[in-house]
């Protein structure tokens, strides 16, 4: 529990006072299909609440409607301000493109967003490495990012992945990021991404 409070403190204060751009972001409501998400269309109004998970080595919520039903059916949902996508239906997609790891969530636990602009969406969460998860491998939190241009997620894991995401996005910031080595920097990639966002 002492891990997810943290975890929360850290992404918070690495948050704070940074522009959110809510022009053309997501209209409270739920979007069933990875399509709806794409379009940005929900299925239908609702009013939920967030719960989030005990266990210590994740950020992810449960989501419950209101009559307290816990919401399954949907691909995310939004209160208009933050989007919350449901983690097993992200890696369906991820896996398409890209040899990554297991997110530590149970399938129906949703992420939500924690920086987001015209062009991305950003989100964290645990993951472990491809083939270790039954042997208790190491955990690790990572990026992820949903490209509007692209319409794909990436998870940035391996630092090839990330210079493989800076060069597709935007060529110049090459100059002034890139990452090797065998571990990634997670703060060097929220720097990368608030600079992308905010322009500073």
């Amino acid at each position: 529990m002492k891990r997810i409070i943290f975890t929360i403190i850290l992404i918070s204060s690495f948050l704070f006072g940074f522009s959110q751009n809510d022009s053309t972001f997501y209209k409270k409501g739920i979007y069933k299909t990875f399509s709806d998400f794409k379009n940005k269309i929900p299925n239908e109004s609702v009013e939920f609440t967030t719960h989030q998970l005990k266990n210590n080595l994740s950020i992810g919520f449960q989501l419950r409607d209101e009559n307290n039903k816990r919401i399954k059916k949907a691909f995310a949902v939004s209160d208009g301000k933050t989007v919350f996508v449901k983690v097993k239906e992200v890696q369906k997609l991820v896996r398409k493109n890209q040899k990554v790891g297991t997110p530590l969530d149970s399938g129906w636990d949703f992420m939500p967003s924690l920086l987001k602009s015209k062009d991305i969406i950003y989100f964290e969460n645990y993951y472990v490495g491809i083939g270790t998860q039954i042997f208790g491998g190491k955990s690790y939190l990572t990026g992820i990012i949903y490209n509007f241009k692209t319409e794909n997620f990436t998870v940035l894991s391996s630092n090839d992945k990330i210079n493989e995401f800076i060069t597709e996005f935007d060529s110049d910031l090459t100059n002034k990021y890139s990452f090797s080595g065998k571990t990634v920097d997670l703060n060097k990639v929220r720097k990368l991404i608030n600079e992308i966002i905010t322009g500073f």
